[in-house]
């Protein structure tokens, strides 16, 4: 398959080559088992010679695009494409236009070695649009473009057609946002932005409609305050936590006070309450069937020694004569 992709490999000089790369691959810290699959997907790096082609992009990466040399390895493992990609047509452009909008270096580390799909993205094709589609239509204020791509660089992956547009669709008119609040969800939660309409964020809001009254002012303020409510999983926290919280006898007045219940781990949200009073009651009855159970063995245990004879851990046999 490599040859069908990359017929250069016939070249007498790809096995020292392969062999050069194969140390300057372990040596950026890719796992040594990990290298064919690097070779598979991306067989140019068997001819591309070290020093000339590669050590420049790695150095690049790690210097001026700040990914951390710890993490160099695990990025080249999931995007090798990246050591084949030109430095200055590519790579450069695009690290530059971060830094242009104010993105620390340590901050565009961060996103590369979350997302290293961005440096495949057009820059005049996806990531200036997406820029100016959160800038211009979302309203997040430059100051704070930063911390928002930080916390989700995948954001800007997506579509705006068909990913990041029905996400602020049904934000503004299904859960019922206000246009001048918008852009506090998007900074506050960029995630939601990137979750499916119909399988996460419809149901979470179908599902809360039951408990709340959605269309009221104390609904939105509930939403500003923590939207990340819509990025919890409905079957494995909101719904077991607010079932959870009726049996406790906790009173759920407003989605406020739901939301202050989801922002908490596991660990503590179960540690500081009570268990429901209805898991108690079962809990109780089945620890009372099971001494009852043990109370009958035992009887039964003892009627059955009777008739055998045992004494004193002895059987005697009462039919001999």
């Amino acid at each position: 398959r490599a040859l069908e992709t990359c017929p250069q490999l016939l070249s007498e000089n790809t096995c020292a080559n392969a062999e050069q790369m194969v140390y300057f691959l372990v040596e950026i810290g890719v796992r040594r088992e990990d290298i064919q699959a690097i070779f598979l997907i991306r067989p140019q790096l068997m001819y591309l010679k070290v020093e000339r082609n590669v050590r420049p992009t790695a150095a690049f990466l790690v210097q001026e695009a700040g990914v951390s040399p710890q993490k160099l390895g695990k990025l080249i493992r999931v995007c090798p494409v990246l050591l084949t990609m030109s430095l200055a047509a590519k790579l450069r452009p695009t690290v530059e236009f971060f830094k242009s909008l104010g993105f620390a270096v340590t901050t565009i580390g961060s996103m590369l070695s979350s997302c290293p799909k961005i440096l495949l993205l057009g820059l005049r094709s996806r990531l200036e649009p997406t820029i100016r589609y959160l800038l211009n239509e979302l309203k997040v204020p430059q100051r704070k473009l930063e911390s928002v791509v930080r916390k989700k660089p995948q954001l800007l992956t997506y579509h705006i057609q068909n990913k990041l547009r029905p996400a602020v669709t049904f934000l503004l008119n299904e859960v019922g946002v206000p246009l001048n609040d918008l852009s506090k969800v998007v900074v506050c939660c960029p995630h939601l932005l990137g979750f499916s309409v119909e399988h996460n964020l419809r149901p979470t809001l179908r599902y809360l409609a039951t408990v709340f009254n959605t269309t009221s002012e104390g609904w939105v303020q509930a939403v500003l305050g923590c939207p990340q409510m819509f990025s919890y999983s409905l079957e494995h926290r909101i719904r077991p936590r607010l079932e959870y919280l009726r049996a406790s006898g906790i009173a759920l007045d407003s989605a406020s006070v739901l939301a202050r219940h989801l922002r908490l781990t596991d660990d503590v949200f179960y540690s500081k309450r009570p268990p429901p009073r209805a898991a108690m009651k079962s809990v109780s009855g089945e620890e009372g069937e099971s001494k009852g159970a043990q109370g009958r063995a035992r009887e039964e245990m003892g009627e059955e020694r009777g008739e055998r004879g045992e004494v004193g851990g002895v059987i005697l046999d009462t039919k001999a004569g």
